[in-house]
């Protein structure tokens, strides 16, 4: 099913509601300015644009079976259809190989950068919260001999630690350049990385270090208080090395200080990890453990939305033919500049920074409270992460896309009638050229300049994954920022800001509500929130109704009342509050009068939910409640 709350934001319709007479005049003027200019250019452009080509190559086919006539057989792009590229380097099958490589080539490139950090102050919110902003400086760059440099000390310090043969090694902190140097450490000495989400929550943490058999966590310092919470439950943990918090560094922090102290005294080890990156600059004791392309390179745990966390085995091999196909996408040079904000404990993120440093990229590191000028920890009036660092190239999630088209669009919708006007002709413009296959320099430098600094102004590919992109946002970014959006395809369904849902469970404790006897939610990947379908408890329902006094005669009208259905909504959302997380809850809801039974189509003969079935049989209900803001 594809209803889409977003089907209906195109910028057109966003702006041409109600426009005066004189703003007609103003867009016919135009589109008689570029008719002629069109027809001025219409010669030399079909020469030297060629959209003709363009439009050939966007509309040709793209994959086709390996196997013809065999409808089983796998799909692959016609450009790899004699040998899938499944290597970076032709003689590097390992990632410690990979990183050799590309230092190697690049020794002397900026590698990895981090903002320097000028001021930090709390402000006082509306509602009595102390809010953090800071101020920041520039990047301060590491090349990639330095970066070296830090990868073998710390691969040096493990050795010291006496572990066995293909420890597992957890890393549990958010995105930063210590994150990818301890990773690339792990690889080199055949210590397989688990990676954890800052955000779990204990039990999850405690979960995910159990069940990988871990004995060493690389962490944070504010996650510090998280370890100590869950120590009894890790026996198997000898080891902690912490990466101080930029924000608020614990030489400055008594709480931390006790913390640590704490901690120094229930596990063998707990070491701040420049301490332990020079214990491994003055050993001598080198590792010489033999990395094979089979052996494991990775154990992904998921966010846990579904119960625990689940651990995906990736071996070099398999990460490395993924770094081959990402970097044949987006042909990276040296001159390119990444920006890493998303969980490098998600494979997109991961990979992204491990494909872009084997071309010579830089990567400035950021997070999402830091990413853009309005920020929520930057101060006001001065520069948020991309302004700062300028990238070229950038992955990024639909939740965070949609953002940026509502903060252009909020924009300008604040400006003056013929300002919007001019920009809505622009925007019409320029989609009409470029689904031609025309480029407009003139519209990219001086109409859409200011709209392209939002990301630093020189962004040229832009990739995104962790749930599906919405078409006309696809569409917003290609024309806006000038650059293409490679999207990746998944089959699992995820909400627009990529937390993984699962229905079945979301529905069963819904379930247990005496108000509902059956019910069927619904979430778009590209919406940040579920739908349930409910067929009410009609006793249960029609009293509830009786005590708003609302007439109860007819049982098809009283699921259709609006008061009665906010009132069985805000029911079920508290029977499962502290029983489902915050984006699990329902926060829209359609009562079906009509009940489900195998007769009907809607269950199974088994009783269970025909879902799709549901989901057509409701379709114009469902597209009514997503178009409602």
């Amino acid at each position: 099913m594809n209803s889409s709350p977003t089907d209906d934001k195109c910028i057109d319709k966003i702006l041409a509601k109600e426009r005066p007479f004189y703003l007609n005049l103003v867009a016919i003027s135009f589109k008689i300015f570029f008719f002629v200019y069109d027809a001025i250019n219409y010669i030399p452009f079909k020469i030297f644009a060629d959209p003709n080509k363009k439009i050939e190559l966007s509309e040709r086919v793209k994959a086709v079976r390996v196997v013809d006539n065999d409808p089983t057989s796998s799909y692959r792009h016609v450009d790899t259809l004699s040998e899938l590229k499944t290597l970076v380097f032709d003689d590097c099958f390992t990632l410690n190989e990979v990183w050799e490589r590309s230092n190697e080539l690049y020794s002397d490139l900026r590698c990895m950068g981090t903002r320097d950090i000028i001021s930090t102050e709390n402000e006082m919110q509306a509602d009595g919260r102390l809010f953090q902003k800071a101020e920041l400086g520039e990047y301060q760059w590491q090349t990639y001999d330095e970066v070296t440099d830090q990868i073998n000390s710390v691969s040096n310090a493990l050795n010291l630690l006496n572990l066995k043969e293909k420890t597992h090694i957890v890393i549990f902190a958010e995105t930063r350049a210590e994150w990818m140097i301890t990773a690339q450490a792990c690889f080199r000495s055949g210590y397989p990385v688990v990676t954890v989400y800052a955000t779990l929550g204990e039990d999850a943490v405690s979960y995910a270090i159990n069940e990988s058999d871990a004995t060493v966590v690389f962490t944070t310092v504010a996650l510090l208080d998280t370890i100590k919470k869950i120590q009894p439950e890790i026996p198997a943990i000898k080891h902690i090395v912490y990466f101080d918090d930029r924000f608020n560094p614990f030489n400055e922090d008594e709480n931390k200080k006790e913390t640590i102290k704490q901690l120094e005294k229930t596990f063998e080890r707990c070491i701040y990890f420049d301490d332990f990156v020079t214990m491994g600059q003055t050993s001598s004791r080198k590792s010489i453990t033999k990395v094979e392309p089979d052996d494991i390179a990775m154990i992904m745990y998921t966010s846990g939305t579904t119960g625990n966390p689940k651990g995906v085995i990736l071996s070099h091999k398999n990460i490395i033919a993924t770094l081959a196909g990402q970097g044949a996408v987006l042909q990276a040079t040296p001159k390119d500049v990444y920006i890493g904000y998303l969980p490098s404990a998600h494979i997109l993120e991961c990979c992204a920074e491990i494909v872009v440093l084997s071309s010579g990229c830089c990567v400035g590191y950021s997070s999402a409270q830091t990413l853009f000028d309005r920020a929520p920890k930057i101060k006001p009036g001065t520069m948020g992460d991309t302004s700062a660092l300028k990238p070229t190239i950038m992955a990024a999630v639909p939740a965070i896309m949609d953002r940026i088209f509502k903060a252009v669009t909020e924009e300008v919708s604040h400006k003056t009638p013929i300002f919007k006007e001019l920009f809505r002709i622009c925007y019409e413009r320029k989609r009409s050229r470029y689904e031609d296959g025309y480029t407009s320099l003139f519209m990219k430098k001086f109409i859409f300049g200011k709209v392209r600094r939002l990301l630093g102004g020189k962004l040229h590919s832009l990739f995104s994954g962790g749930a599906p992109l919405n078409a006309e946002t696809q569409r917003f970014m290609n024309i806006c920022f000038s650059c293409p959006v490679v999207q990746g395809k998944k089959d699992l369904l995820k909400l627009s800001h990529g937390e993984y849902i699962s229905l079945g469970r979301v529905e069963t404790t819904l379930l247990s509500n005496p108000k509902v006897d059956n019910i069927c939610v619904y979430g778009n990947s590209q919406s940040d929130y579920l739908v349930a379908l409910v067929v009410p408890n009609e006793k249960n329902v029609t009293a509830l109704a009786e005590e708003k006094n609302i007439e109860t005669k007819c049982w098809k009208d009283l699921c259709a009342n609006k008061t009665v259905a906010d009132a069985v909504l805000k029911d079920l959302q508290n029977h499962v509050k502290g029983k489902l997380n915050r984006p699990e809850i329902p926060t829209k809801i359609l009562l079906c009068h009509e009940p489900w039974t195998p007769l009907n189509g809607l269950l199974t003969e088994a009783l269970k939910l025909k879902r799709k079935e549901i989901e057509m049989r409701y379709k114009s209900e469902i597209d009514a409640v997503y178009k409602k803001k």
